[in-house]
């Protein structure tokens, strides 16, 4: 089987855009249907199977380091990677590679809040397609705001645009920030070069897998899927988890 058992999650931000919520914390830490954010993405990485995660910390990490001693989530282990001076993405997830086991990595960002039972879904879908990476995406009106991801009827995905000039996209498809990759993806975070914004980014090293012929596959998300970044966001995703705990169980 090729149901991955470990995690990479970033969480070296600091939340300046959520305003007082996270004055006095890392953005991790900020709390959504009275859990924190880390924690929403671990437990829904359990009922996954992941059974340890490495989580990239920086900003205020030892606030982290003491949330993880006094949160435990039931039969997973938790570590952290310190990311002195943040550099990028790539650089984030080059810092926890030699933290992994053998075998396929789920890597995704601690203020990335999917439907929980999305995680399980996709590792199942990746156990039954074993490809160099598979990569979340969900539909959008213009996907301008993050990443444009082109795919072929079979999820081959042919290009990822990061940042496209609004109304330029022919897909309405955007990254949603989780993937699950192969050991093929890290040679190409080690060889990375400075963005233009003078950082090491993730979609570069997965655009230089793509170029190197690795098969990339995209997966089209059902249900909800936030990316944390604003008050509107924390209001959203409450009461998106407040309807979903009212719902009727059947």
């Amino acid at each position: 089987m090729s149901i991955p058992l470990q995690a990479i999650i970033l969480a070296a931000g600091k939340g300046s855009r959520l305003g007082p919520v996270a004055a006095n914390r890392p953005k991790a830490l900020v709390e959504v249907g009275k859990r924190a954010l880390l924690d929403h993405v671990r437990h829904s990485l359990a009922h996954a199977g992941v059974r340890r995660t490495i989580i990239v910390v920086s900003y205020q990490a030892e606030q982290i380091e003491a949330h993880l001693r006094s949160s435990r989530v039931p039969r997973q282990e938790s570590t952290t990677v310190w990311q002195a001076v943040p550099q990028g993405t790539g650089q984030a997830v080059s810092l926890a590679v030699n933290a992994l086991d053998a075998g396929p990595t789920w890597i995704t960002y601690a203020d990335i809040m999917v439907e929980p039972t999305e995680y399980k879904r996709m590792a199942n879908t990746f156990d039954a397609h074993v490809c160099d990476m598979m990569f979340a995406v969900v539909e959008v009106d213009d996907p301008y705001q993050g990443a444009a991801v082109y795919f072929n009827p079979d999820h081959r995905i042919t290009q990822i645009v990061e940042k496209p000039k609004q109304g330029s996209s022919s897909t309405r498809w955007n990254s949603a920030g989780v993937y699950i990759a192969q050991p093929s993806l890290f040679p190409h975070l080690s060889a990375l070069k400075p963005s233009a914004r003078g950082e090491f980014e993730l979609p570069d090293a997965i655009t230089s897998l793509l170029g190197a012929g690795g098969d990339v596959r995209a997966f089209p998300l059902q249900g909800w899927w936030a990316d944390v970044g604003r008050p509107e966001d924390l209001e959203r995703v409450n009461a998106l988890l407040k309807r979903r705990k009212d719902e009727p169980k059947e």
